[in-house]
């Protein structure tokens, strides 16, 4: 579309105008200087404007750019390495770990197999200990902490007398 100055109307039209055919110099200047690029490539633009330098910027920065960029890849590689380690480090204390559990588990079952009642009576009989027999049992009282009294006989009938007799007895053989 064409607009007209003055009296003149609009028209429709498929021209297409160039509007850098207005812009005046010193807009083009601003356009073609970057403010990315280094004074010196500045310079060398404006004497030599298809110049390779003036194109691609300063090779300052690019090495700058370069150096921070491999120091990324650097650092990336090497913290995988690290975690790689010690994802290893992990696996393996984690399987000693296993192992220590289930070592636990046995010692535990031949701990209960040796404190079982019959374990302890082959123990003692083994040191020369015998079982005590029922007459030498004697209960007592405690009435505080600080006294004990030993509990009166019971007076029973004459079938507890033979008993505590042929105890004694038997003791007194060396068959119990």
């Amino acid at each position: 579309m064409i607009l007209y100055k003055g009296s003149q109307t609009m028209q429709s039209s498929t021209a297409v105008l160039d509007l850098d055919l207005f812009d005046d110099e010193e807009r083009q200047k601003r356009k073609k200087s970057s403010p990315f690029k280094s004074k010196r490539a500045r310079e060398i633009q404006e004497e030599n404007p298809n110049n390779a330098v003036a194109r691609r910027g300063s090779p300052f920065a690019w090495v700058i750019l370069g150096a921070f960029a491999l120091g990324a890849i650097v650092f990336f590689v090497n913290s995988k390495i690290e975690m790689s380690d010690i994802n290893r480090q992990t696996a393996v204390v984690e399987a000693g770990l296993e192992e220590a559990r289930k070592e636990n588990e046995r010692l535990g079952a031949q701990l209960v197999g040796m404190a079982g009642p019959e374990k302890i009576e082959e123990y003692a009989a083994g040191a020369g200990l015998v079982r005590a027999h029922d007459s030498q049992t004697i209960y007592i009282t405690v009435n505080s902490d600080k006294l004990v009294e030993v509990a009166e006989e019971s007076e029973g009938d004459w079938l507890t007398y033979v008993d505590r007799f042929f105890d004694k007895a038997l003791e007194f053989l060396g068959f119990r």
